[in-house]
């Protein structure tokens, strides 16, 4: 099964200002499947940060500019469980952090 990915860009509202955006949201991963959840932002580097703790080894995710990164597997976590966590993205030229708040479910089965 390919790994889930989650896409983050920037998109201009109706004011003409731009605001972060995600797909999808949530994401569901399954270590059972043997799945980690990759990040990935075309408009600049991203940061990815788990409020509390999230499911995986670490709670704190870089996205280089242009780039992909990998969560692993998740470690921990009750099948159904979300987990809150931030995208932080910094698009080069204007060094504006645009902030979002997503979701990772982790799924028990196959």
């Amino acid at each position: 099964m390919p790994n889930p990915v989650v896409n983050i860009w920037l998109e201009e509202d109706s004011t003409g200002s731009l605001v972060p955006k995600c797909a999808p949201d949530p994401v569901h991963v399954s270590a059972y499947r043997g799945e980690s959840v990759v990040w990935q932002c075309a408009e600049g580097s991203a940061k990815i940060v788990f409020r509390g703790g999230g499911p995986f080894r670490s709670s704190n995710f870089d996205v280089p500019t242009s780039g992909f990164v990998g969560s692993g597997l998740p470690l921990r976590g009750t099948p159904g469980l979300q987990y809150k966590y931030d995208i932080i993205v910094i698009r080069p030229g204007d060094g504006r952090k645009y902030e979002l708040d997503p979701q990772v479910i982790v799924d028990n089965g196959g």
